[in-house]
């Protein structure tokens, strides 16, 4: 079996059972049965690992507005979030400077920034960037606040709020085009 898929198994395992402030390089590597060399062939940290789990599900949202509308990029990710929800609401819960809730805004940001720039945006603009730095911020917050919310409202509710809480501004480019 692949090492990389025996690492993410084993941490996807523990995140399930475990906040990610307590989880250790050494939970990893006894559960994966690896030696710590080779997990660290692979990751750099515990949070290293983690993004680039969550890497892959922000793919959707990468692709926005190539191969499906942003509606629909956001509906899969949190699909995706609800199908594993203890792994993301354990991420999602560090208080850590490295935490999945800062990788979220991080990658958030640079969707929008790319997803702005194949649509013709000048992001580099002062009103745009702050746009895209506003927008960014607002959804990543929602989107942890309904991880990690036990009375989780439907997905595509969700995501209409999402799309109301656009800067007007920006708003326009969200719009479905010729996908």
């Amino acid at each position: 079996m692949n090492v990389r898929k025996i690492i993410t198994g084993s941490f996807n395992k523990i995140l399930q059972k475990y906040s990610m402030d307590d989880i250790t390089v050494n939970m990893i590597i006894e559960e994966a049965e690896i030696s710590k060399p080779t997990f660290y062939r692979y990751y750099k940290d515990k949070y290293d690992l983690l993004n680039s789990m969550y890497d892959v599900t922000m793919e959707p949202l990468k692709e926005a507005d190539v191969t499906s509308s942003w509606d629909d990029a956001m509906i899969r990710i949190l699909l995706e979030y609800e199908n594993n929800i203890r792994f993301y609401q354990n991420g999602f819960k560090s208080n850590d400077l490295n935490s999945l809730r800062n990788y979220n805004l991080k990658c958030m940001k640079a969707a929008l920034t790319e997803m702005l720039q194949r649509k013709g945006a000048d992001v580099e603009t002062e009103s745009i960037y702050f746009s895209i730095v506003s927008c960014a911020i607002t959804q990543s917050a929602a989107i942890a606040g309904w991880i990690c919310d036990e009375h989780r409202m439907p997905k595509e509710k969700c995501v209409q709020l999402l799309k109301d809480s656009i800067p007007h501004n920006i708003f326009p480019y969200f719009t479905v085009s010729d996908i």
